[in-house]
C-alpha cells in the first residue's frame, strides 16, 4: 500500500508543479480588478457633430499602415505574411512588378475586391 501512495507522489508531483507554474505566470493585470473609469461630461459627451464621416477606404488606408510594420511606405512579402489574401494575389497586387506593394496599389487592390462585393 504505501509503495501504491509512494508512486502516487511521484506521478502526480510534477503536475501539480506545473500548474502551480503556470498560476504564477498570470500576469497581474488578469489577476487583479481595475477601478471603474470616472464619468466625467467630457468623457460620455457624444462625439461632435462636426466630425467628418468615415469613407469607405479609410479602414483600407489603416490596414496598409498596420502592414506596414518597417514605416517604409510599402509592404513586401514578409510583412504580407500577415494578409493571406494579399500574399495569396501577390501578382495582382504588385503591379509594377517592383516586389513591394505601394500605398496606392493595395488601395486599388483593395477597391476592385469591394467593388466585386
Amino acid at each position: 500500500m504505501k509503495q501504491q501512495r509512494d508512486w502516487i507522489r511521484f506521478a502526480f508531483a510534477p503536475a501539480l508543479l506545473g500548474a502551480a507554474c503556470l498560476a504564477a505566470s498570470l500576469p497581474a493585470g488578469a489577476q487583479a480588478t481595475r477601478p471603474a473609469a470616472p464619468t466625467t461630461p467630457a468623457a460620455t459627451a457624444p462625439a461632435p457633430a462636426t466630425s467628418a464621416p468615415r469613407k469607405a477606404g479609410d479602414d483600407d488606408a489603416i490596414e496598409f499602415v498596420k502592414l506596414d510594420k518597417n514605416k517604409d511606405g510599402f509592404i513586401d512579402k514578409t510583412e504580407a505574411i500577415m494578409e493571406p489574401r494579399v500574399l495569396a494575389e501577390w501578382t495582382k497586387v504588385d503591379t509594377n512588378k517592383d516586389g513591394k506593394v505601394s500605398k496606392d496599389e493595395f488601395l486599388t487592390f483593395e477597391n476592385a475586391r469591394h467593388a466585386k462585393k
